[in-house]
């Protein structure tokens, strides 16, 4: 990734941020980029789906997608071609190992998961329901295959940029 966009990623953080002030903190980091390359760099990396644009008249502002968020939107793309059993435990796998934490509810809303699904392999034995979080119990090599295949994919689109 390139230094501008580093810079720009950790400018902008969280925190809204309109193109003048990224403008400016750019030159105090010894950056001197004009505004319309900087425009244009900001509006590439909103069409990539790297920072959220917020108009607000007389100004956009910019601002860093929630990690999750990113990570959820480039696990459900690499996963469109899998079955829902294997993208379910993919991302048990991801959520254990990636985040360090166990699979909740909420991640299974955001990866579009139905709860007809998570009764079946709980019941299989696949996996193991505890309070609302979820941990994988069955090992598979050919899932496995697949987990390593998601998350080779889903990691070179998020971790550059993060």
């Amino acid at each position: 990734m390139t230094k501008l966009y580093r810079e720009i990623s950790e400018i902008v953080g969280k925190d809204k941020k309109s193109i003048n002030g990224i403008t400016d903190e750019l030159k105090k980091r010894g950056i001197h980029t004009h505004r319309l390359i900087v425009t244009g760099y900001l509006r590439a990396l909103r069409d990539m789906g790297l920072l959220e644009e917020n108009n607000s008249p007389p100004s956009k502002l910019y601002f860093r997608k929630p990690y999750e968020q990113l990570f959820f939107e480039h696990f459900n793309k690499a996963c469109k071609d899998m079955d829902e059993k294997s993208t379910f435990l993919a991302l048990i796998t991801l959520i254990n190992h990636h985040f360090h934490r166990k699979c909740t509810i909420g991640d299974l809303k955001s990866a579009g998961i139905s709860s007809e699904t998570v009764r079946k392999l709980v019941d299989q034995g696949y996996i193991t329901e505890n309070g609302g979080t979820y941990e994988l119990e069955k090992r598979d090599v050919d899932l496995m295959d697949n987990v390593l295949k998601v998350t080779d994919r889903i990691l070179k689109n998020i971790l550059p940029y993060h």
